[in-house]
């Protein structure tokens, strides 16, 4: 999911789903000055996210306990430049993440060149809904298909023009700077259709 940040560099992002908040911690260690509002449903997983897997208390971090679609809905948040979308329950991806009303909430929260970030499974790279949700509001649209089978969406509202040697280049730095490699990621990186 932090592949996108190859083709933008985020001021404000929404997380919609924290899990055990590694992405928010992420984002937060390696962007100065960024700020992170995280929407997670459960209670328990926000507990969990700062008692066992670190997750920062910062100002530039804020946690909200609410539904994702609900606080789409209320439209209480500042346009952002990414909006990362990771919704799961016991059962398996939220359903809610591959409706078109839900994209189009998306789409109006970003910034008129932001990007979205869904992580679905591989099942749903056939989804027709979705697929046609994606085109009618996104112009570069990236998948990848991870080893453990997830299949993650990088959509952006303005067409990146990042050369692919400019864009290992970058993978190579922010690589350093995470910690683990983004290149071999970056080489799964597919325009949604192919």
């Amino acid at each position: 999911m932090l592949l996108v940040l190859l083709f933008c560099q985020p001021r404000r992002v929404l997380v919609l789903g924290l899990g055990g908040g590694s992405l928010v911690t992420a984002l937060h260690r390696i962007i100065p000055g960024i700020h992170i509002t995280a929407v997670e449903l459960r209670a328990s997983v926000i507990e969990v996210a700062y008692r066992y897997f670190q997750m920062p208390r910062a100002k530039r971090l804020q946690v909200i306990q609410q539904d994702a679609d609900s606080f789409l809905l209320s439209g209480e948040t500042r346009k952002v430049d990414v909006l990362f979308a990771d919704l799961y329950h016991a059962t398996g991806v939220d359903e809610v993440q591959l409706r078109a009303d839900f994209i189009a909430r998306c789409a109006e929260t970003l910034k008129a060149d932001g990007w979205l970030v869904l992580n679905c499974w591989n099942e749903h790279r056939e989804d027709a809904v979705l697929r046609e949700a994606l085109r009618q509001h996104f112009v570069d649209i990236r998948t990848v298909l991870t080893s453990s089978r997830n299949w993650v969406i990088l959509a952006g509202k303005a067409q990146d023009w990042h050369t692919t040697s400019a864009l290992k280049e970058e993978a190579f730095h922010l690589s350093s700077a995470l910690g683990f490699p983004l290149t071999r990621h970056l080489a799964r990186v597919r325009a949604l259709g192919e």
